[in-house]
């Protein structure tokens, strides 16, 4: 297992984070978690329901799961090298140190990944198993204390497995085999351990085979969600037969409701106008791929390079020719996407720059889920969160400063003009988020005249009577 940059997984705080391969499977509540250690990149599916994770360094990292009664912590390390210094090995058990007193002593804790050390295959206490492999290093004696004093076990050397299943890395030339890799669990919970073997089959192409451990764990059922529906706003502004349909289509639908003067019904039938007319006219965006350049004849060469690993000779053979078909199929949609921008720059601007955006790889940086009090410690609870939250906008806003009289008097205005409405209108920026009435700028541009019209209707109701409707003050 090598560390490297963090790829299409969750984004994390610093680059180069250790990741695994995690898969959760959700059956009814009762979820069996597999974890397998090599040499990839995070890919986790949303059954699992996360609470948060925290990049401790470059070398450790923590994710909590929800979990019904308790929660389920991971940690997921790379040790460093047999070449590295003392002071090397001395921050990596720091830095676990901290991730595992962020763990409460009730929950589970996994701890899983490369520790570049050999436990041997002697059992000790009830830490280490019979079954493990090779002769104990000086780096597995302190793996070994380190388990003692944190009260874990090292799973994969408690069950008895041939030694093809034992090994997880071989050295340059496969002069040797070695046990290096482990999974690590709290003793509390060693009976979730179901199993844990290696897959040399697996193809990964790396000096690491894959680390497999079956964890049988009760996680908190997840709330569906209503999937959020992405319409291709962009034709709006490019299809004029499909922008004038739309329009039509709110026009008809406004007229069937019976005609109202309260504010709170007068904008619910504009919005159920414009959002039913824009889900019956307005197509899909297409979902797309993680590596859009990659082909069914890549996929069927690596799925024979799978098949040949015991060769290898063959193996490398194919190997090559996979790296030179995805820099083919690499390079072909490159210089596609390419043309594409040089067409789009005539004539749609915004759907350029998405394409420039994709292929420059530019991602947004997303939420780890946690934060952190004041002290200093890492906060993941829902509630402690909201609590520090709370904390700090009354800090934020804190003011000693006396109250501003409030004037008593009403004055009534002058109407608002539809000039007002259609400035402001037309100044509003396409390809932004929605807000919770789910209405972009493009549906309300496209609906011209009639929407300014019904949209200073709305404004002047508002105005006269005093009041918003909710979905406006959240």
């Amino acid at each position: 297992m090598k560390s490297r940059q963090a790829g299409d997984g969750w984004k994390v705080g610093q680059p180069n984070q250790v990741w695994n391969w995690l898969t959760f499977r959700c059956v009814r509540q009762k979820i069996p978690l597999e974890g397998t250690m090599a040499e990839a990149t995070c890919s986790v599916e949303r059954t699992a329901p996360i609470e948060g994770y925290w990049a401790v360094s470059d070398r450790v990292i923590l994710i909590k799961l929800e979990g019904k009664p308790l929660d389920l912590d991971i940690i997921q390390i790379y040790a460093p090298t047999s070449t590295s210094m003392e002071e090397d090995i001395d921050a990596f058990y720091l830095d676990l140190e901290k991730a595992k007193k962020q763990c409460k002593s009730q929950d589970p804790v996994i701890i899983m990944g490369d520790f570049n050390a050999k436990v041997g295959e002697q059992r000790m206490d009830d830490v280490v198993g019979p079954h493990g492999l090779g002769q104990k290093n000086e780096r597995g004696e302190r793996l070994v204390e380190w388990a003692q004093r944190n009260d874990v076990i090292i799973g994969n050397t408690w069950f008895e497995q041939p030694p093809r299943r034992k090994w997880t890395w071989k050295s340059p030339g496969d002069g040797s085999r070695n046990q290096i890799d482990f999974i690590l669990i709290s003793k509390r919970f060693r009976n979730a351990l179901l199993i844990s073997k290696t897959l040399p089959s697996a193809d990964c192409y790396s000096d690491h085979v894959l680390l497999m451990g079956k964890i049988r764990v009760k996680l908190r059922k997840q709330k569906k969600t209503k999937p959020n529906i992405r319409l291709n706003l962009d034709l709006l502004t490019s299809d004029t037969d499909l922008c004038q349909k739309y329009n039509l289509k709110v026009k008809n639908k406004f007229k069937a409701f019976e005609e109202i003067e309260e504010v709170e019904e007068l904008w619910q039938q504009l919005k159920r106008s414009i959002t039913e007319a824009a889900e019956e006219e307005i197509p899909t965006k297409e979902r797309k791929t993680k590596q859009k350049w990659m082909t069914v004849d890549i996929l069927n060469l690596m799925d024979k390079r799978r098949k040949a690993k015991g060769e290898q000779g063959e193996y490398e053979s194919i190997h090559r020719e996979v790296r030179r078909k995805c820099e083919e199929a690499k390079e072909a949609w490159l210089n596609e996407k390419c043309r594409e921008i040089d067409i789009f720059q005539r004539q749609a601007r915004n759907t350029m720059y998405r394409n420039v955006e994709e292929l420059i790889g530019k991602k947004k940086a997303s939420s780890t889920g946690c934060l952190k009090a004041k002290n200093g410690e890492i906060i993941m609870e829902k509630d402690k969160i909201l609590e520090r939250w709370s904390e700090y906008i009354k800090e934020l806003f804190d003011d000693e400063r006396k109250e501003i009289e409030v004037m008593k008097d009403n004055f009534a205005g002058p109407p608002i003009l539809k000039d007002e409405v259609r400035t402001a209108i037309w100044k509003m920026k396409n390809g932004k988020a929605t807000g919770p009435d789910n209405i972009a700028a493009e549906q309300i541009k496209a609906l011209d005249e009639f929407g300014i019209n019904k949209i200073t209707e709305l404004l002047d109701e508002i105005y006269e009577t005093g009041e918003i409707p909710k979905e406006m003050l959240n």
